[in-house]
């Protein structure tokens, strides 16, 4: 998703459909993106074609609020920022199911966030929060939070954020990094060895760990 210190995204975008980030733990510095194929897009198509396919054939019809997502999303994912925000804000007054209506809040936070423009994307990821009770939007709104570097403000956010449905070890993943940034070392071991009991497999985790593990034992040798 983005540009930001002490969080990483969710593993699993919106419909709790996977798909599964290849790469090791990110630095501090970076977030992963969302994934770029939710339920409502276009999983046909690339961004190129979306895009040439909406100006040359669709523009000229009434618009549907399902080809304006792809379109936006297509402009986003190319680098047109600005014309997928313009494009977000015309959803807003479009009909698109209230079940999918986060996902606009969502996309736009990412824009933002991809722009720099950390605190409208914090606000965009609070309006996704108040039309879905899941971990996905939270964990999103705390990597916008850490951008600014409110780490404290994100690990709350976090601490919330377990009390929904979603993917808890990757909830605490995003918690431990955070806290791991404040030097709060036991609490991130202790919020990763969670995070490892839900699912033993997760090597960002166990990375973690690792760095957190040597940094204590620096300070508690045996």
């Amino acid at each position: 998703m983005l540009n930001g210190k002490g969080a990483r995204h969710a593993r699993k975008q919106t419909t709790s459909k996977a798909q599964k980030n290849p790469n090791k733990e990110k630095k501090l510095t970076t977030m992963t993106p969302i994934p770029n194929r939710p339920e409502y897009q276009n999983t046909s198509s690339g961004p190129a074609e979306t895009i040439l396919r909406f100006e040359t054939q669709f523009r000229e019809y009434s618009l549907s609020s399902k080809k304006l997502f792809d379109y936006a999303d297509a402009m986003r994912r190319v680098g047109r920022r600005n014309d997928a925000i313009k494009a977000y804000h015309t959803l807003d007054n479009l009909a698109v199911p209230e079940s999918k209506r986060w996902l606009i809040a969502l996309f736009r936070g990412q824009t933002f966030y991809d722009m720099g423009k950390y605190l409208d994307a914090e606000i965009a990821f609070r309006e996704a929060c108040k039309l879905e009770k899941g971990t996905v939007p939270r964990v999103y709104l705390a990597g916008s939070l850490a951008a600014q570097e409110r780490f404290n403000d994100a690990v709350g956010i976090l601490a919330e954020a377990m009390e929904y449905p979603g993917d808890h070890d990757e909830v605490l993943l995003n918690m431990a990094l955070n806290q791991r940034t404040l030097g709060l070392l036991v609490e991130a071991k202790l919020s990763l060895e969670k995070a490892l009991s839900l699912r033993p497999d997760y090597t960002e985790d166990k990375d973690v760990l690792i760095d957190i593990d040597a940094a204590l034992k620096c300070f508690r040798p045996n």
